[in-house]
């Protein structure tokens, strides 16, 4: 039964293989990044990308009723084509107040791929990085920044509300862009026939 097998029989016995974890220690780090489907030439496709995987992530940090105080935004061109030039960069951003908001983290990540974006290049991938994830009851204000805004709290609800009922992306930011032509392509995926309703298994007799 191998070493899974071994532990079952020690902890039969009553001695102890695994620490028990009551409590999961809190999250600290996420990330959010794919490669492209095609490579990428222009900043406005590097905008809708970014703030695609932005808007994904501030997604995952209110399903987790998480806030985040630290932004980092990467991208690189494709190493495995030596004969391209190559080129990858990272820039990690500091918030006032620590937030799950979509529009505030679209909004520094647009500023950190400005920064970082060189004409001239292919890039292959790109992603943003959040840190120091803190609870949404236990975020520590800006003496000069304001108060969390309820308005745009209220606005997440119903983006998160209404991707849930009907499916993700069903709503989303314009600056995430429309056709996202640059999104990986999926031609060869297995057929999702437990979680797709257009591709439930059709029986004929």
């Amino acid at each position: 039964m191998g070493i899974v097998g071994v532990r079952i029989m020690h902890e039969l016995r009553g001695l102890s293989c695994l620490p028990l974890e009551a409590i999961a220690p809190p999250q600290k780090h996420m990330i959010c990044s794919r490669s492209f489907g095609q490579p990428l030439t222009s900043l406005a496709q590097m905008h809708e990308a970014i703030a695609h995987h932005a808007a994904r992530a501030a997604a995952k940090l209110r399903h987790r009723k998480l806030r985040a105080s630290v932004l980092g935004v990467f991208l690189t061109t494709n190493r495995f084509k030596p004969d391209e030039l190559q080129y990858s960069n990272s820039v990690t951003v500091a918030l006032p107040t620590a937030t799950n908001s979509s529009q505030i983290l679209i909004r520094y990540a647009k500023l950190c791929m400005t920064s970082l974006f060189r004409e001239g290049f292919s890039y292959k991938k790109c992603g943003v990085s959040l840190n120091d994830l803190s609870s949404v009851d236990a975020v520590q204000l800006d003496l000069l920044s304001p108060a969390v805004d309820r308005h745009d709290e209220k606005l997440m609800a119903v983006i998160d509300t209404l991707n849930r009922r009907y499916g993700t992306g069903t709503i989303r930011f314009a600056s995430e862009g429309i056709r996202q032509e640059w999104r990986m392509r999926s031609d060869l995926r297995s057929p999702r026939f437990t979680t797709n309703w257009d591709e439930i298994l059709v029986v004929k007799s």
